[in-house]
């Protein structure tokens, strides 16, 4: 009788025993990127390069056919990034070399989340 009340008694306390989540959920974050212009005597930017997190060098922005991406002013530059889900963040200029720096953020989970929707050259090298 005295077994039976104990795995009676252990029966329900697993019941009540609630186990600890083990999926965790990611927090979403702010992931950065700077994305580089320059200028032209045409106008025209050079093909826009992004300074990616991680990366040891400036990566050239491309379309999805591995193509590089000339944009025709920087307003176009947010544009293509606005249209990606990034916002603008803050801009800077360097006057004597009429190179412009803009500062984009985006709100993810995880940093492979950032980069859907960019290309990179080296992603078909």
């Amino acid at each position: 009788m005295k077994k039976l009340l104990f795995f009676l008694a252990l029966l329900l306390a697993s019941i009540f025993v609630k186990a600890q989540d083990t999926i965790k959920t990611v927090e979403p974050y702010y992931f950065y990127c700077q994305v580089r212009g320059v200028m032209q005597i045409s106008g025209r930017i050079e093909p826009s390069k992004i300074i990616w997190s991680g990366e040891k060098k400036e990566m050239v922005l491309t379309d999805e056919n591995g193509r590089d991406l000339w944009l025709d002013n920087m307003a176009d530059v947010m544009n293509y990034m606005s249209k990606r889900g990034w916002e603008l963040d803050n801009v800077f200029v360097l006057d004597h070399n009429s190179w412009f720096y803009y500062i984009f953020k985006k709100k993810v989970t995880s940093d492979e989340e950032a980069k859907a929707g960019l290309y990179f050259k080296t992603d078909f090298e």
